[in-house]
């Protein structure tokens, strides 16, 4: 899982899926499990309206650990096992999480 630069290479990848996720600073979040399927490849997340940390070892982000995403950030996950493992919490306030779930093009 890493950050990109996504516009380079957003043809490569069909969207599947889409949801929006609440970041506070109360637990974190967890990507949706329900919404990608076993085909899918990758999540695309970009962050608006506050700054979040995030993790993807298992372990639950804090405020102050964990790595840093500001409002406007894009994050890419790739494969399911990062994607089950993504947690995320607002650093203050509250931020929202766009995520779109993508596959390979047929």
């Amino acid at each position: 899982m890493s950050r990109y630069d996504y516009g380079i290479n957003l043809g490569m990848f069909q969207g599947q899926a889409f949801e929006t996720l609440t970041v506070t600073t109360g637990a974190p979040i967890v990507l949706s499990s329900s919404v990608y399927n076993p085909k899918t490849m990758r999540a695309l997340i970009t962050l608006e309206g506050g700054a979040a940390r995030y993790r993807y070892d298992t372990i639950a982000p804090t405020a102050t650990t964990g790595h840093y995403v500001s409002s406007g950030d894009t994050i890419g996950i790739n494969g399911i096992p990062n994607m089950k493992q993504f947690q995320m919490i607002a650093i203050s306030g509250t931020a929202t999480a766009m995520v779109t779930y993508e596959g390979e093009i047929r």
